[in-house]
């Protein structure tokens, strides 16, 4: 993170080493193939900005971002059937907005 003044910043990122355990503990239960890939979701490139306005308050600031995904979920199961899924190698594009407490 850098702060460009006291009430704006930039955050940039390339590793998110909780990503693939985050992954792991969020999915639903069912088969998965090439598990092996999954350690690609550590890797998450990721630029954000932060701004917090004092004027309405001195404790919440408001952020947005955005980054790449490098692996995705393929379903092979029909609705209804056991889940049946593959991890594939593709980049995909993740947008986030958010509001942070400031202690």
């Amino acid at each position: 993170m850098v702060a460009l003044s006291d009430y704006a910043g930039l955050e940039l990122s390339v590793l998110d080493p909780a990503a693939p355990l985050a992954e792991l503990g969020l999915r639903p239960a069912g088969a998965y193939d090439d598990e092996r890939l999954i350690w690609l979701d550590a890797v998450k490139p990721r630029l954000g900005v932060w701004a917090a306005v004092p004027q309405l308050t001195r404790r919440l600031a408001v952020s947005a971002g955005g980054g790449l995904r490098m692996i995705g979920l393929d379903v092979d199961s029909a609705e209804g059937e056991p889940l049946r899924a593959h991890y594939v190698r593709r980049a995909s594009l993740t947008l986030d907005l958010g509001v942070e407490l400031i202690f």
